[in-house]
């Protein structure tokens, strides 16, 4: 469940950003950028690309603790067996 609000949470952010990205991409050139602000969006794109990271992180962190310990695990049957 948690999972599942940290990739609505970065979905949600990545829309924000790729549409501030694009606005200000197609912006007209100016005095300061001649040929435009095209690049604007390849640096939102950036943007985007770094936000699946920390839930992708936290997943997998979760995932590996929950793998239980072999050695715990083998003692706590032979404790069942006597």
């Amino acid at each position: 469940m948690l999972s599942d609000g940290y990739h609505s949470l970065t979905d949600t952010a990545s829309n924000v950003v790729g549409i501030v990205g694009v606005r200000i991409a197609g912006a007209p050139p100016d005095d300061d950028h001649p040929y435009g602000h095209r690049k604007f969006e390849t640096m939102a794109s950036l943007g985007i690309m770094v936000f699946p990271d920390p839930g992708a992180a936290r997943s997998a962190v979760g995932g590996v603790g929950a793998v239980p310990d072999r050695r715990r695990a083998h003692h706590q049957r032979a404790d069942v067996r006597r």
